[in-house]
């Protein structure tokens, strides 16, 4: 199997195991969608959630603005 086909195989048996899903999304610029959305990630953290955040903003991602991302292990996010 070639790895493009692997990959998106296991893309596809990772997708099909979340359970919930919630999107944010507006018609208008500044309607606080990411901060609602990392408002939500982190919060749901606090529960014990297992969570991530997909910032398809095709103007500029913003949610790495408002986290603190560890860029050598791109595991751990924290709060500004």
């Amino acid at each position: 199997m070639s790895y493009l086909k692997n990959k998106k195989r296991e893309s596809l048996e990772t997708v099909s195991e979340i359970k919930h899903r919630i999107a944010i999304f507006s018609g208008k610029g500044g309607g606080g969608k990411t901060t609602v959305s990392v408002n939500l990630v982190y919060g749901f953290q606090n529960e014990g959630f297992a969570t991530e955040i997909l910032d398809a903003d095709i103007t500029g991602p913003n949610v790495a603005k408002m986290l603190i991302w560890n860029t050598i292990h791109h595991t751990k996010l924290e709060v500004l």
